[in-house]
């Protein structure tokens, strides 16, 4: 009787010492401080709940000199993971450099597109990954958009390109710059700013194995006939008044939010965030077509302050008309449980009137006719293991997305596994975080999956060893 019981006890640590090590690679733990010093302990799920990935490049919050208020930006993309929305862990690099990323999952494969520009080509950048290591297209990611009209001297900008999924169909969202004249009025401290033009192109053609092996950079993707976004004509639409002159609008960065089921409630299939330029305010506008050749109809004018009380006004919200003051552009919406939230770049920029530090932030809304709440800050855990080759770098600009399939969890898991088991031994001394933080401690979970398997192969021998002599009395 004894004997059964040391069996049937060694059988049972043998059993969950070994099924740890898997859970482990399911849950990431990582731990730092926010920007007011409180430490925090994000705990990463990647297999159950809500799992938000955010794909960030970083810049500087020091200017170059004093003379040049541009900052230093690395367009290397880091990987962040979050279960609540509002508390990241970062994860690793992706290997990939570029602007305003967009990450989709599409049938076992991840597609990043990034912002960039190509000599009087229209065209957007996309790379491909099974596994978010290895990547195809390193060297040419340009995938030509035809059937636009007009041709631009020189460089051609494509800005804050953004994957759309409609069910089973996928477009891309861009803006292009236009023919029209340059912006000069000087709102920014550039000497001039391209009016940008949006478009909404669909993805025909994913392309096959057969075609990939022909083309050495598989570019295989092919695109319909894009639509441009109409924006109507008129004040507020076209132009504004600036000094009691006339000024174009540029708009940039637009997302398509799609939630037919809320049609009711707003009147339209498809909510559009964009930003306005050179003004910074974000627009909400709402359409049934996504390639409609009629104007969009505009919801809201710019994101305003729903609540009450101290939180408002404050260095992000105007004290009379309670709007978002500048600078927010991305514009990615995603929802978690009731809640939607908002994530915004407020881009790092120095003037007499105003000085941001720059950073990823978030807002939330419940009902898009009734505001938003005050826009905070994203906060990031780990960062001290981000490479960087600049000082005091902020997230900025990228996708935020839910990523809701189980296959795209698992692959997210084992990159982190991966990147965790190869930074243990390679902590850095940069101590940054999201907006500005400082004083990042970290602490990986690379070491106990080891050791547990160490133990689960140990109870493994020893109750082989046992069976082996357990008809010997002095066992």
């Amino acid at each position: 009787m004894k004997r059964k019981i040391v069996s049937y006890v060694l059988v049972f640590l043998f059993v969950l010492i070994s099924s740890i090590p898997s859970a482990a690679q399911n849950s990431y733990a990582a731990s730092g401080s926010d920007r007011n010093g409180k430490v925090m302990n994000h705990r990463v799920d990647f297999e159950n709940g809500d799992l938000i990935i955010g794909t960030f490049f970083t810049a500087s919050t020091k200017a170059m000199s004093e003379k040049e208020p541009k900052r230093p930006i690395d367009r290397r993309i880091g990987l962040y993971a979050s279960n609540n929305g509002t508390d990241f862990t970062y994860l690793g690099e992706s290997g990939l450099s570029g602007r305003d990323s967009s990450l989709m999952y599409k049938d076992g494969t991840f597609y990043m597109l990034s912002t960039a520009s190509e000599k009087e080509l229209f065209a957007v950048h996309i790379q491909k990954s099974s596994d978010l290591m290895n990547w195809t297209n390193l060297n040419n990611a340009r995938y030509e958009i035809t059937n636009i009209e007009g041709k631009r001297p020189g460089k051609v900008y494509n800005w804050g390109p953004k994957w759309v999924e409609d069910g089973d169909k996928t477009y891309v969202i861009v803006s292009f710059e236009s023919s029209q004249p340059r912006i000069t009025h000087g709102l920014l401290p550039f000497p001039s700013y391209p009016i940008m033009d949006t478009y909404i192109i669909p993805v025909e053609s994913w392309g096959t194995d057969d075609q990939s092996k022909e083309d050495l950079n598989r570019k295989n993707i092919a695109f319909g006939k894009p639509r441009k976004v109409n924006w109507g004509e008129g004040e507020g639409l076209s132009y504004k008044l600036y000094k009691g002159e006339k000024e174009q609008i540029s708009r940039i960065g637009s997302y398509v939010f799609i939630h037919k089921d809320n049609k009711q409630k707003y009147g339209y299939s498809y909510i559009l965030f964009t930003k306005v330029d050179p003004w910074g305010e974000i627009e909400v506008w709402g359409a049934d077509d996504l390639m409609m050749e009629i104007p969009w109809k505009r919801i809201l004018t710019a994101l305003v302050y729903s609540g009450t009380g101290t939180e408002a006004p404050n260095e992000f919200i105007d004290a009379g008309s309670r709007k978002f003051k500048r600078l927010f552009e991305g514009n990615y919406p995603v929802q978690i449980g009731d809640t939607f939230y908002l994530y915004t770049d407020n881009y790092v920029y120095n003037s007499a009137n105003l000085i941001t530090d720059g950073g990823m932030y978030y807002t939330t809304f419940t009902d898009l006719t009734k505001g938003f709440g005050n826009p905070k800050p994203i906060q990031v855990a780990n960062t001290n293991q981000r490479p960087s080759g600049i000082e005091d770098y902020v997230t900025r600009n990228g996708n935020v997305k839910n990523m809701t399939n189980p296959e795209a969890k698992k692959v997210i898991a084992a990159f982190s596994m991966h990147k965790a088991n190869n930074n243990v031994t390679k902590l850095t001394k940069e101590n940054v975080s999201a907006a500005g933080e400082s004083e990042q401690n970290d602490e990986r979970t690379a070491y106990p999956t080891v050791l547990l398997s160490i133990l689960a192969g140990a109870s493994m021998i020893m109750g082989f060893i046992y069976l082996k002599h357990r008809k010997y009395k002095k066992w």
